[in-house]
């Protein structure tokens, strides 16, 4: 009889520690899981929108200056730092909205391109 209890001793041994076990791992588990969402999360942050406009050139010719606004926006699109309205995008928008962009020289007209484009920068 002896040897019977403690054979059921050891077996019920063995299943705490087995329960204890899955409860560690489901406690690893969960851990693991909260770990990659917010680093899921901390990756896919909002990203500050921009719209880049055509540069008015002067004292450079306007191919030059469509060059360098191409060449911004392509630069500052790699940073991976904002996200960047296409040029398309930005010039659809702005002819549904009957808005002229030709002449727009002033940081008064620039913001209110940039509400109405609802931009941040």
């Amino acid at each position: 009889m002896c040897k019977y209890i403690q054979g059921m001793n050891s077996q019920l041994r063995q299943q705490q520690m087995g329960t204890v076990r899955t409860r560690w791992m489901n406690y690893y588990i969960l851990f693991l899981w909260f770990s990659l969402v917010s680093i899921h999360f901390s990756q896919t942050a909002r990203l500050p929108v921009v719209a880049i406009l055509n540069f008015e050139g002067r004292g450079i010719s306007q191919q030059e200056a469509n060059i360098l606004t191409g060449r911004l926006t392509s630069e500052l699109g790699d940073t991976k730092s904002v996200s960047i309205i296409e040029r398309e995008q930005v010039d659809r928008i702005l002819a549904e909205l009957g808005f002229q962009q030709a002449g727009c020289t002033t940081i008064e007209c620039a913001v209110r391109l940039g509400k109405l484009l609802r931009v941040e920068f």
